[in-house]
């Protein structure tokens, strides 16, 4: 089970929101409460990216370690040596980190459908999902295709027929026009886009998507929206 839970008990977020924001002036309490604990933990580990949790826990620590910036804000001195503390230690722990991007596509590209599952819910649970988005979308040429097509599907189903509440990954693409979501529906055959609109789970129909060029023309449309927000 990841540090969040075990640990922080979902009460640290996966992104830094910067001097002056209150979030961290909350997050950064829960640091301070736990750096023993924090410690002890990142030497205990594996140091590898294969599972959720463990992703989590990567990018926990890399969190933490943007903390630096803030040490000379904090009031008490003693505040400012522990957390100083922790976060060289942390950065240690860090480095032990071997190729981490490598795994990380890896672990997206094995294991996208449990990363990408908004069903359970859990605290981070939208900022792990943006981050997991931001992943596939800054380096897309590592990503598979069948994990474009699944995000593409999310899109239509919550387009054609759906509420975006029971699409949400849409809401981290940021869609605002259905004309743009429809650029991508007319690569589906005639008889996909019927299931998605008799409301078909879109994950179901993943493996019946084979052209290559379909594959091509999915990435270019998301990519594309994406970056026209």
């Amino acid at each position: 089970m990841a540090i969040l839970k075990t640990i922080l008990k979902n009460k640290f977020s996966l992104k830094y929101h910067g001097i002056g924001d209150w979030a961290t002036a909350i997050y950064v309490g829960a640091l301070l409460e736990n750096t023993e604990a924090i410690i002890q933990y990142y030497n205990s580990i594996n140091y590898v990216i294969t599972s959720e949790d463990e992703f989590k826990d990567y990018l926990t620590l890399e969190t933490i370690i943007k903390y630096q910036e803030i040490i000379e804000n904090l009031k008490s001195e003693s505040d400012k040596i522990k957390l100083q503390n922790l976060i060289e230690n942390l950065t240690d722990c860090f480095k032990r980190y071997k190729n981490p991007l490598n795994q990380i596509y890896e672990l997206i590209n094995s294991q996208y459908l449990q990363l990408l599952d908004m069903k359970e819910d859990y605290y981070n649970k939208y900022e792990f999902i943006d981050i997991v988005l931001s992943y596939i979308f800054n380096q897309h040429d590592r990503i598979n295709n069948d994990v474009f097509t699944f995000i593409l599907l999310e899109i239509a189903f919550s387009t054609l027929n759906m509420s975006v509440s029971k699409s949400p990954i849409s809401l981290f693409v940021n869609i605002v026009s259905p004309v743009e979501v429809s650029i991508g529906v007319s690569l589906f055959n005639e008889s996909l886009v019927k299931q998605i609109n008799k409301g078909v789970q879109p994950v179901s129909n993943i493996q019946s998507i084979e052209s290559s060029l379909y594959f091509t023309s999915t990435k270019i449309i998301l990519l594309s929206i994406l970056k026209s927000k």
